[in-house]
């Protein structure tokens, strides 16, 4: 399942070892006067510790604010609004690792990330399954986002 609708070019991130997504670089800056989420990055855990995705996708410039899952939890869902263009607004879903899987029954969620809540609603879930790479597509903004999950 694709969480967004917007346009631009391809991304793949995986982290260089394996790993499981725990959290997310959000890049925020302005859009129409409102605090929009305009690029990401994600963070992995691997068996050497938090590994940051090479590069951020979208917007660049804008003001990072790290959204990580408490320890023994991890990336299960993440829920967006976005226009034709990009993703202007995310929340956040983190699960208990239970094993190989995500323990769906204990979860909590990091709240909105961005005030322009104009668009239309769509998420990405790892119907408990490690989500162990992202990809979509970006432009000027992350147009989509996609789980790349354990067993894919």
């Amino acid at each position: 399942m694709t969480a967004g609708q917007g346009g631009g070019s391809d991304y793949r991130d995986l982290p260089p070892t394996p790993g499981i997504l725990i959290g997310i670089e959000l890049q925020y800056s302005d859009f129409r006067g409102f605090d929009t989420v305009r690029g990401i990055r994600p963070i992995f855990l691997t068996k050497s510790g938090r590994k940051e995705g090479e590069t951020i996708r979208g917007n660049k410039k804008g003001r990072p604010r790290n959204v990580i899952a408490r320890k023994g939890y991890a990336i299960s869902q993440i829920e967006v609004f976005g226009d034709n263009t990009a993703i202007r607004r995310a929340k956040i879903t983190f699960a208990r690792i239970a094993g190989t899987q995500l323990d769906l029954s204990d979860t909590y969620d990091s709240g909105w990330h961005g005030d322009y809540d104009d668009g239309s609603f769509s998420n990405c879930s790892s119907d408990g399954r490690f989500v162990v790479g992202v990809e979509g597509v970006s432009g000027l903004g992350i147009g989509t986002i996609r789980f790349l999950l354990t067993g894919e």
